[in-house]
């Protein structure tokens, strides 16, 4: 089970909001601190996709927004896998990929897809936010899943 907490085994200040692990014992382990100190990256478990945990996290330099995150249960396993900025959309996952929106506010929205690996990491289409008659613009496809 994955989990989102605060410190509990080390003094309060010590670690923000992070990601953290637990068993069948009772005992819970820190997978990966995205914030050294007592900033918190505040990770949001999203689902599994290729068998590993797809996650949310709060960038370290707060102008870069938001992050997607791919984690085996280990700290070494645990790794961003695209930038999501300060405007995108919590993925969804449908048959075994994760779907999700971002791009900056003023510029077209992007719509992307993944596979939890960095090279099935890929854009899927823009659209602009408001083009003259309303509602999402279609203006390419970029790749395909």
């Amino acid at each position: 089970m994955y989990f989102a907490a605060p410190a509990f085994v080390n003094p309060p200040g010590d670690l923000g909001r992070e990601l953290w692990r637990a068993d069948n014992s009772g005992s819970a382990q820190l997978i990966v601190d995205v914030i050294p100190g007592s900033q918190s990256s505040s990770p949001v478990p999203i689902g599994t996709v290729s068998g590993k945990l797809l996650l949310v996290v709060r960038a370290a330099d707060p102008a870069r927004g938001r992050e997607l995150w791919v984690s085996d249960g280990t700290g070494a396993g645990t790794q961003p896998l695209s930038p999501l900025g300060t405007s995108s959309s919590l993925p969804v996952i449908v048959n075994g990929r994760a779907y999700f929106s971002k791009g900056p506010v003023g510029e077209p929205l992007e719509i992307w897809g993944t596979d939890g690996t960095g090279a099935g990491t890929l854009s899927l289409m823009n659209f602009s936010r408001e083009p003259a008659g309303g509602g999402p613009w279609f203006e390419d496809s970029m790749a395909s899943p």
